[in-house]
């Protein structure tokens, strides 16, 4: 039992993102989700991908954008739809809430998938990186964070591998991506990263972090500034994913 962490929910009791209740954790253990919401994440976990019949937290199937762009796989826990479900209420909450007890879980959860993924395909982790796809600047000049960059950290935590900040916005976004269409997305971010000056990603192995894909727009732009900055493997990482 971890004595910090039990002192930690007796002072300030978890509020669960999945649902927003505020829940009694079990003394001394991590507890992010209630156990409702916990019980459906994890089945969120185990829905079965469509194209290559694996649970979803173990499929690597690409998008289609991401895929012309030059990424190897995507790893994912979660599918996301247009429903409320917890996977969606998550990634809700991350965007609006700097909460370290979540973003902790949700690192812990994809480098796990991470650690398999490497061990899979014998990638040396002294020639890897983790990048991350840069939050809008509107965005985080209103809400103080970025999400995508605080998990990035965390999962450089968890698996030893330093993150790069080697994506930059280039310019701004005439608008926001998420009332776009797919053609309208892809239009908006063209041209809109470009690698950091003093990034080197030249035959390296990157881990590409988002919070979440839906079209693959954004990530499939930061994909191209990847590969085509020198960079041996490209594989995009996200807490969620829309299939299609």
């Amino acid at each position: 039992m971890n004595i910090k962490y039990a002192i930690r929910d007796f002072f300030f009791p978890p509020v669960c993102p999945g649902c927003g209740e505020v829940f009694a954790a079990k003394y001394g253990e991590l507890n992010e989700l209630c156990p409702e919401c916990d019980y459906e994440w994890v089945r969120k976990k185990f829905e079965i991908c469509r194209v290559c019949g694996e649970r979803f937290s173990d499929c690597r199937c690409v998008p289609r954008a991401l895929e012309h762009a030059g990424a190897a796989a995507l790893i994912k826990l979660v599918p996301y739809n247009s429903h409320r479900t917890v996977s969606n209420n998550v990634i809700l909450y991350i965007k609006r809430h700097r909460d370290a007890r979540v973003i902790g879980f949700l690192s812990r959860e994809l480098s796990s998938e991470i650690e398999k993924y490497i061990k899979k395909l014998g990638i040396r982790k002294e020639s890897a990186v983790i990048a991350y796809c840069p939050r809008r600047r509107a965005a985080v000049n209103k809400l103080g964070f970025d999400q995508a960059r605080l998990i990035a950290e965390g999962l450089s935590i968890n698996t030893g591998i330093p993150v790069s900040h080697a994506i930059c916005r280039a310019t701004f976004f005439s608008r926001s991506q998420k009332k776009l269409g797919v053609q309208g997305r892809a239009k908006n971010v063209k041209g809109a990263f470009a690698l950091s000056r003093k990034a080197d990603v030249k035959n390296k192995t990157v881990f590409i972090v988002d919070d979440l894909v839906t079209t693959g727009s954004t990530m499939s732009e930061c994909v191209r500034v990847l590969k085509k900055s020198g960079a041996a493997l490209v594989v995009g990482v996200s807490v969620a994913y829309t299939p299609r």
